[in-house]
C-alpha cells in the first residue's frame, strides 16, 4: 500500500506523448503540478524571428512516474497552464482535477469501475464488529491467568443495501499485523470499509462518489463529527490491483480518537432494521438532493459566518418539509413549526415565538425588508448560535424519523445530540 505523500517529484508526460517527458513536482494537496519546463514545442516564427508556442495536443490526462518507488500517477488538468520563467527556460503549473495513484489512464471522461473500498474515519467504532477475538483461560483459587488465545478471523461482511444495480456492504478485516514472526510488541490492527460493488455493468466513477457522499452524510449524523474519506480505491475488473482515488475536493485531515458511547447513534442501534433504513436513505438521496447539498456544506470544515449558516439551515428546513409534503407554497413558521412538533412535546426546542423571530431574523439576514416594529424579533449573536444547533438538530432528528427509525432509538439519538 502507497504512503500518501503532499509532494511527490517525478517524470510527467500528456497521455498521448510518453516521449516527451518533463521533471517536476506533485503537490498533492495545492492540486498542482509544477513542472520544470513546457509540455509545450517552441519554435522560432519565421516573421518576426521571436519564439513562438506551438502548443501540444491537449489530452485528457498527465500520466506521471514518482522518483522515489516508481509510483504510478494519473492527472485531470483544467485547460491551460500558467507560465512563468525560471533562469531564462518557462515552466508551466498546471490546475488539476482527480489524482489516481496506481495506474496510468488515458482518459478519464465516463470512468467507470467494478468495485470501489472507501475507508471513513470512525468507521470501524461506529459499527463495533470486529474479526479479532481473544480468550483467556483462568486456573488456581485466585484465577491467574494460564494463557491467552487470539484468533484473527476472515474479512467479515454485512451487507447493508442492494438494488439493481450495486451492492453495498461494510466489510471488516484485519489492516496491519505481524506476517512473519512474533517480537517483543504485536501490533494488530483492525478496520472497517465502505464496499460498493457494481452487479451488472461497471458503476461510473461519478455515482460512486455521489453513493460515498450519501453514506458521509448519515455517517455524520450519527457520529456527531464532521468527516470524510480518508481513502478511496477501486478496482477495474478482478485480475487487476486496485487503484487510489483523490477526488478534487479531497482533504488530508488528521482525526483524534472517539468512544462508541460518545456517538449520537450506532450500528448496534440499527442493526435490526439497517436494510430497511438504508433503503429509505438512498431513495431519498435525488428527491432531497438541494436540500442535502446545503446539509453537506453545513457539516463541512470550510470556515463559515454564523450568519449563512443559519440562513443555509433555514433554508434546509423550509425545502425539507415542502418536498416532504408536496407544497411548495409553505410558509417558513409553518415549516419550522412542523418539524418542532416532530418531537414529543415536553422535549421541543423551540418556543411558539421562536418561529416568528426566526423568520424576520433569516428575512433581515437576507436583505428582504421587514417592518420597523419587527426589529425587536431579530436574534441577537448569542441567539443565533444556539438557535443554529437547534435547528441542526431538528433537520437530523426530522430526517431519521421519516427514515422509520423507532421512537426509542429516536430518544436516544436526541438525547445525545442536544446541547442546551
Amino acid at each position: 500500500m502507497h504512503v500518501m505523500r503532499s509532494r511527490v517529484a517525478g517524470l510527467w508526460w500528456i497521455s498521448s506523448k510518453p516521449d516527451n517527458k518533463v521533471a517536476g513536482n506533485l503537490l498533492i494537496e495545492d492540486r498542482k503540478l509544477e513542472l520544470i519546463g513546457s509540455f509545450d514545442d517552441i519554435k522560432l516564427d519565421a516573421y518576426d524571428g521571436l519564439p513562438k508556442i506551438v502548443k501540444a495536443e491537449q489530452q485528457t490526462t498527465i500520466q506521471g512516474v514518482a522518483r522515489d518507488g516508481g509510483e504510478k500517477y494519473t492527472l485531470e488538468h483544467f485547460a491551460d497552464p500558467s507560465h512563468s520563467t525560471v533562469h531564462s527556460y518557462r515552466a508551466d503549473t498546471y490546475r488539476l482535477g482527480d489524482i489516481f495513484i496506481g495506474k496510468h489512464i488515458d482518459k478519464t471522461k465516463n470512468l467507470t469501475f467494478d468495485e470501489y473500498c472507501i475507508k471513513f474515519p470512525y468507521l470501524y467504532e461506529w459499527l463495533n464488529d470486529g474479526v479479532v477475538a481473544a480468550s483467556t483461560t483462568l486456573e488456581g483459587k485466585i484465577l491467574r491467568r494460564k494463557s491467552t488465545t487470539i484468533t484473527i478471523g476472515c474479512a467479515k461482511a454485512i451487507e447493508i443495501y442492494e438494488d439493481e444495480k450495486i451492492k453495498l456492504s461494510l466489510v471488516s478485516t484485519v489492516s496491519k499485523m505481524p506476517i512473519l514472526s512474533i517480537g517483543k510488541n504485536i501490533n494488530i490492527e483492525q478496520e472497517c470499509i465502505l464496499e460498493i460493488k457494481s452487479k451488472k455493468s461497471s458503476l461510473p466513477l461519478f455515482e460512486a462518489l455521489s453513493i460515498i457522499i450519501h453514506f458521509q452524510r448519515f455517517l455524520i449524523i450519527a457520529v456527531g463529527q464532521s468527516l470524510e474519506p480518508i481513502d478511496i480505491k477501486a478496482k477495474a475488473d478482478s485480475a487487476m490491483g486496485y487503484t487510489t482515488v483523490l477526488p478534487r475536493r479531497f482533504k488530508k485531515k488528521e482525526y483524534g480518537d472517539i468512544h462508541i458511547y460518545d456517538m449520537n447513534l450506532t450500528f448496534d442501534d440499527i442493526k435490526t432494521e439497517c436494510k430497511t433504513l438504508f433503503a429509505s436513505w438512498f431513495a431519498s438521496r435525488d428527491k432531497y438532493a438541494d436540500i442535502f447539498d446545503l446539509f453537506s456544506v453545513l457539516c463541512s470544515d470550510t470556515p463559515k459566518m454564523l450568519e449563512n449558516e443559519l440562513k443555509d439551515i433555514i433554508g434546509a428546513i423550509e425545502g425539507y418539509v415542502r418536498i416532504e409534503q408536496g407544497n411548495l407554497d409553505i410558509r417558513l413558521d409553518r415549516a419550522i413549526k412542523t418539524m418542532n412538533e416532530a418531537i414529543p412535546k415536553n422535549d421541543r426546542p423551540l418556543k411558539r415565538s421562536d418561529y416568528k423571530k426566526i423568520r424576520i431574523t433569516r428575512n433581515q439576514l437576507s436583505h428582504m425588508s421587514i417592518k420597523p416594529d419587527d426589529s425587536q424579533f431579530i436574534l441577537s449573536h448569542e441567539e443565533m448560535c444556539f438557535t443554529y444547533e437547534k435547528l441542526l438538530v431538528l433537520f437530523e432528528y426530522s430526517v431519521l424519523k421519516s427514515l422509520g427509525l423507532s421512537p426509542e432509538i429516536l430518544k436516544k439519538f436526541y438525547n445525545k445530540r442536544k446541547s442546551w
